[in-house]
């Protein structure tokens, strides 16, 4: 009998380094690019990528905008025990808006804040294409 492999689940927990948004667009943050490589962006990268080894690997982005090392452990770490799986692989973005807080920057979210203006809703799921793009965002799920 063949035994039923699983996917890489790949978690990334953090702030805004690990998310699109303030990477020139969909599929060029840091999370992204680990999951899914744009190889005729990134062809230096062609190949290294998760979904090259394992087409059917899931992102789960736990990361958010804004967070902070409390965000980190007060949200995202309860978020990715909740899981369905435990993840294969998790990464950490973390201490960049902690800096920003501590030398008076004030757009910066401070320590303890866990829902400033930045910090986005949750979709959850784990069902194949559940963000409803297909395609480039299959096996992507933002929680």
């Amino acid at each position: 009998m063949e035994s039923i492999r699983n996917p890489v689940v790949y978690a990334a927990l953090g702030d805004s380094m690990s998310i699109d948004d303030y990477a020139g667009g969909p599929g060029r943050g840091a999370a992204s690019l680990l999951w899914r490589n744009r190889d005729h962006d990134f062809p230096a990268w062609a190949g290294r990528d998760l979904t090259t080894g394992d087409p059917s690997a899931r992102l789960v982005l736990l990361a958010s905008d804004g967070a902070t090392s409390a965000t980190v452990a007060g949200e995202q770490l309860g978020r990715l025990r909740r899981l369905e799986r435990t993840p294969t692989l998790a990464t950490v973005t973390m201490g960049g808006n902690d800096l920003l807080a501590a030398y008076g920057d004030a757009t910066a979210r401070p320590a303890g804040d866990r829902h400033g203006g930045g910090q986005r809703s949750a979709a959850a799921g784990w069902a194949a294409g559940a963000d409803g793009a297909g395609g480039a965002d299959r096996g992507r799920h933002r929680l």
